[in-house]
């Protein structure tokens, strides 16, 4: 079982621990509001907390959406800072739910790499994904955009091992012709900004 799959099972037996919890609560106080109010703070507020404390990370999310890259670089940078200087900071992922890894530090990374990839700095972004891969090796969304990576140095052997490698670990976005398609989309968006 992977350690993704083994972290969201504990989330999910968490959730449903804390959630008999509110019911017992709300029977034995005669209340049956309790185990609806008990069910909204446990969806509600862990969310509130890791928006307050990983306040640079959606922000750097939203920026990227925005189109704002060097913005939204310099808040992926001040918030992997923080994950050095409050190494706690990491635990608040076990506060939700994710699809591909249990490791904020390996998204920022993630990111930062997309960043460098639409900017052009190809090295810059295979240094980001390979360090996000470093700190989470299960997580298949660096090893998909090392593929890409891999494709846009012209290296097709690369490209498709580690493509397999990320659908081996759960990636299923699109087929090997599709990443051969995108990185030419890729290469020609970068060649028109140059």
């Amino acid at each position: 079982m992977k350690h993704i799959t083994k972290y969201n099972l504990a989330y999910l037996v968490s959730i449903l621990v804390l959630f008999g919890l509110s019911v017992v609560t709300g029977a034995y106080f005669k209340k049956p509001a309790i185990p609806v109010l008990g069910l909204s703070v446990l969806l509600l507020f862990p969310g509130a907390i890791q928006r307050f404390y990983w306040h640079e990370f959606f922000l750097g999310r939203r920026l990227i959406l925005l189109g704002k890259l060097h913005e939204a670089k310099e808040h992926f940078d001040k918030f992997l800072d923080q994950l050095q200087t409050y190494p706690w900071l990491k635990k608040l992922i076990h506060l939700r739910w994710t699809a591909y890894t249990g490791s904020i530090e390996a998204m920022a990374w993630s990111n930062l790499g997309m960043i460098h990839i639409n900017r052009g700095e190809i090295d810059s972004a295979e240094t980001a994904f390979l360090k996000a891969s470093g700190v989470d090796p299960d997580y298949p969304v660096p090893f998909f955009n090392l593929s890409l990576i891999a494709l846009l140095k012209d290296n097709q052997d690369d490209a498709r091992r580690l493509w397999q490698k990320a659908r081996d670990l759960g990636y299923r976005k699109g087929n090997f012709e599709q990443m051969l398609e995108l990185a030419k989309n890729v290469k020609r968006t970068i060649s028109e900004r140059t």
